[in-house]
């Protein structure tokens, strides 16, 4: 015995529901728009149907703008959304995005990589000690005291005829020495310096000379600062000192 539609006074054959007038049931978003389906209108009669065929999906646009379909089962479904230009749009965007972070991480890791400090200077001869004869290796302790060293030499006291006299300083750089020297003589009590000296290299002296100022007469306790500097750069690497004691007899 065939059953009323909902939404309609015809009877369902069954087996033929594919031909009658469907509606969305009362209150369903699709209920305001109908839409037609392929091969004929919404309102198809059952003599157009073909017997045992499927029915036909009938199409609603909801007031949500999504579409709806009514089931063999007479429900509503909501029928599959093909994405919309804007949702793709979304996510091109998304990905791209993506893909611009990642290249932020690399370059940020790339940078941290170049500020990482550079391997200390390496230093050493290549080859084990072991391989030299004992006066070799006693020829390398040598040379690298040698050039560890850093030896001065003055006067320990120097006499002036008068403030403006000469007086025998012998300052000297030794030939041992590997560095460049320079000299400053300061009065201890005033720190003012009284004598200082150009650069001096290895195996030269500087035997007498007069002070870069004029003392008045008397005793003075001085000490003689000396500056290492690099041969290459002439940048000081050391210093080291000596008490002295300078006299002015007028």
């Amino acid at each position: 015995m065939g059953m009323p539609v909902p939404g309609t006074g015809a009877q369902q054959q069954p087996g033929r529901a594919y031909g009658m007038r469907a509606h969305a049931p009362a209150g369903t978003p699709g209920a305001c728009a109908p839409a037609a389906h392929a091969g004929g209108s919404a309102h198809a009669g059952a003599a157009g149907g073909v017997a045992g065929a499927p029915p036909a999906a009938q199409r609603f646009i909801g007031p949500d703008g999504l579409t709806y379909v009514i089931g063999p089962d007479g429900a509503l479904y909501r029928a599959a959304q093909a994405p919309s230009p804007e949702r793709k749009r979304r996510g091109a965007l998304f990905w791209l995005g993506i893909i611009a972070a990642l290249a932020c991480l690399a370059g940020a890791a790339w940078l941290l990589w170049g500020m990482v400090d550079a391997p200390a200077e390496r230093q050493g001869d290549l080859g084990d000690i072991s391989s030299l004869s004992d006066a070799e290796i006693q020829q390398q302790i040598d040379d690298l005291i040698r050039d560890s060293m850093f030896n001065i030499s003055i006067a320990s006291q120097v006499d002036l005829e008068d403030g403006s006299s000469e007086g025998e300083l012998k300052i000297e750089n030794p030939a041992s020495n590997a560095y460049l020297m320079r000299v400053a003589i300061v009065v201890e009590q005033t720190g003012q310096t009284i004598y200082e000296t150009g650069i001096i290299e290895p195996n030269h002296h500087i035997r007498s000379d007069k002070l870069s100022v004029e003392l008045p007469a008397g005793s003075y306790d001085c000490i003689a600062r000396f500056s290492a500097l690099d041969p290459r750069s002439e940048a000081v690497v050391g210093q080291a000192s000596a008490k002295l004691k300078v006299n002015v007899k007028s």
